[in-house]
């Protein structure tokens, strides 16, 4: 009996809700790169070797599935003592089953009823730990299929995009700190081009004013000196 509950309590406890999580994730509509993870974790879970080599998997299925056909068999055995076989078919059957319902006794009826009970619930903890690894097998082998189509559909986008010569729509967008360093980078080159700016004007601004400095001594000097006047009025007199 010990052995019994705890092969039970094992069943229950360890075998059973891994399956049940796994497969609630995977349902769950999660981004491309978290299902991806959420995969490879699975995969790992799936293919862990016990007992010398044999996949969790498929141990979970024969620890499961043997108790599930073991419980059915003794339900449906004292189901069969509890409510009477019958000997014949038809009325004579139903009498027959009739009479052992009438000559068992309460303590026998209780027993049997206590043991048809017991064994109902073991077969559909096994049956739910069954289904629970089936379910998790396919669930694991459909959305490793589904992340393939949608790669598969972004690579012929991108195709489709380059082509068309337009920016690839499944190409991700720059992130904040890629957009910050930007915005740095534009307002340093925007500052440096008219600090040059400036230093061009100034530059421009001297070369004309010392154009224009030298423009006016050559007319300057080009005229005559009051001494130079007096005596050529002096010699035309």
């Amino acid at each position: 009996m010990g052995s019994a509950m705890s092969g039970w309590k094992l069943l229950s406890n360890l075998l059973l809700p891994p399956p049940l999580v796994l497969t609630l994730l995977l349902a769950l509509p999660l981004p491309r790169a978290a299902r991806r993870s959420l995969l490879e974790f699975t995969s790992r879970v799936l293919s862990f070797t016990v007992l010398g080599g044999v996949k969790l998997v498929h141990f979970a299925l024969v620890v499961s599935g043997l108790p599930l056909l073991d419980s059915g068999a003794r339900t449906y055995r004292i189901a069969r003592e509890l409510h009477g076989a019958g000997g014949a078919d038809g009325a004579a059957g139903a009498s027959a089953a009739d009479a052992a319902r009438l000559s068992m006794s309460a303590n026998v009826r209780t027993r049997l009823l206590a043991s048809k009970w017991r064994e109902e619930r073991n077969f559909w903890l096994a049956a739910m730990a069954f289904m629970a690894w089936a379910l998790l097998t396919v669930a694991f082998g459909l959305v490793r299929q589904l992340i393939s189509l949608e790669e598969e559909r972004d690579a012929l986008y991108d195709e489709v995009d380059d082509l068309r010569k337009v920016p690839r729509r499944t190409a991700k967008g720059p992130s904040a700190a890629d957009k910050s360093k930007a915005a740095v980078g534009e307002a340093r080159a925007a500052a440096a081009g008219a600090v040059e700016r400036a230093r061009a004007a100034g530059v421009a601004a001297v070369e004309r004013a010392k154009a224009a400095v030298g423009g006016g001594g050559a007319t300057t000097s080009s005229l005559p000196s009051p001494t130079t006047r007096r005596r050529a009025a002096a010699s035309a007199q």
